[in-house]
């Protein structure tokens, strides 16, 4: 029902996200994480991890508590293997720096979603779950961007000569409406003095 009332006033193109959006081909390479490559580094950082459990009193005692839960894992996975960016460049050799810049972190793919997809510009987040919301930042953003104008515009191909003719057109339209608003203004003033 949501989508039938809502679908009649948002073009094609537009997305509300209350998701996170998937990228579109733009050009990366992507890199499977459970590739041959990633189950040495896997392996390793499992291994680690084992150390750090022995060691670490916090992990210890989560793990042994039954309200332990799957993200408190993840979470504690991601802040140990995540990499600074303070590496020494003459650490590694070159092909491992070269393979670290294709490899991208899910983060990392996660920060060009609203950058470089095919839909950025032209999306929202819906946070707590306030769609009303989110719809009145969509038609803000479509208002901001001309998108109805300009796809009514893009449906023809216009000579550019008759595109010259149609934005000065609007130009005045502009401009008269504009005097003639401080116009109208003028006048009532005068009228409210008495003349």
């Amino acid at each position: 029902m949501f989508r039938s009332i809502v679908a009649k006033n948002i073009p094609c193109g537009i997305r509300v996200a209350t998701y996170p959006i998937s990228l579109t081909n733009n050009g990366f390479k992507f890199v499977r994480f459970n590739s041959t490559q990633n189950k040495a580094k896997a392996e390793q950082i499992k291994s680690s991890l084992d150390q750090l459990k022995s060691t670490d009193p916090l992990a210890s005692s989560a793990a042994e508590s039954k309200a332990s839960t799957p993200s408190f894992e993840i979470d504690a996975l991601l802040n140990r293997t995540i990499e600074s960016d303070t590496t020494d460049i003459f650490q590694n050799s070159y092909g491992s720096r070269f393979d670290n810049n294709i490899e991208q972190t899910p983060r990392d793919i996660a920060k060009t979603f609203r950058e470089f997809s095919m839909s950025a510009g032209r999306s929202v987040d819906v946070r707590y779950g306030n769609v009303g919301r989110g719809l009145q930042q969509l038609s803000g953003i479509m208002s901001n961007n001309k998108i109805f104008y300009l796809a009514r515009r893009q449906k023809r191909h216009i000579r550019p000569a008759l595109l010259r003719k149609l934005k000065k057109r609007e130009w005045w339209r502009r401009k008269f409406a504009g005097d003639f608003h401080t116009l109208m203004q003028k006048i009532n003033n005068a009228k409210r003095r008495g003349y």
